[in-house]
């Protein structure tokens, strides 16, 4: 028996509907949920790398992989040259590094020797181009697992206002390049008053690299 809604029913209307949308949804999302079971079912555990990891060492030395092993990728990374941004001739400042390099900043220090701790491969004040702008990051930090290279700015004097702003239009910048904050680009901010948290710093390393 076909039953007639009256125009003046509207809720009846939407409620039929909804529901006969939710009902098409409902049989998709089922879809959608068996299809992924299937492929997780099937997808074979681990990485095409452990294929090389698990041979026999003798074995290895005679096999070319498909890809290189992450310690040969972050190898011939860290291997590669480039000029850094030079020293003026009247800057007195001495801060190393555990790995002998000059940084600008005892915070510099601190997030160099951090990241050197923890295995990280990075590259200080190694040169890149936006657009025709050539800046130079203070840490160029490789993202070994995903093959990504990511940026760290350190912002040491947050509590000067000209600087802040220049702070705020080098953020801009790299944003410019693709390179966004969060995602590419990570930053630590310093004042007179709040100096570097190294408790944040790790913090922070662990984000860039969701590890």
């Amino acid at each position: 028996k076909v039953t007639y809604i009256s125009r003046s029913n509207q809720r009846l209307k939407e409620a039929l509907a909804q529901k006969e949308y939710y009902l098409k949804a409902d049989r998709y999302i089922e879809r959608a949920i068996n299809a992924i079971d299937h492929f997780l079912k099937h997808y074979p555990e681990g990485s095409i790398d452990d294929t090389y990891e698990r041979m026999h060492p003798a074995k290895k030395a005679l096999v070319v992989p498909l890809r290189p092993t992450d310690e040969e990728y972050a190898a011939e990374w860290i291997k590669e040259e480039y000029n850094g941004l030079a020293f003026r001739d009247d800057d007195r400042s001495n801060f190393y590094t555990d790995r002998g390099e000059r940084v600008r900043s005892k915070s510099e220090v601190i997030i160099a020797n951090t990241l050197h701790s923890l295995n990280i491969p990075y590259k200080y004040e190694r040169p890149l181009i936006i657009g025709s702008a050539m800046i130079h990051p203070d840490f160029t930090i490789l993202d070994v697992r995903n093959r990504k290279e990511k940026y760290l700015e350190h912002f040491g004097m947050m509590g000067e206002p000209g600087y802040a702003v220049n702070a705020a239009d080098k953020i801009r910048l790299f944003e410019s390049k693709g390179l966004y904050l969060g995602e590419s680009l990570f930053c630590t901010f310093e004042t007179e008053r709040h100096p570097l948290d190294t408790r944040e710093l790790r913090a922070l390393v662990g984000r860039m690299l969701k590890n």
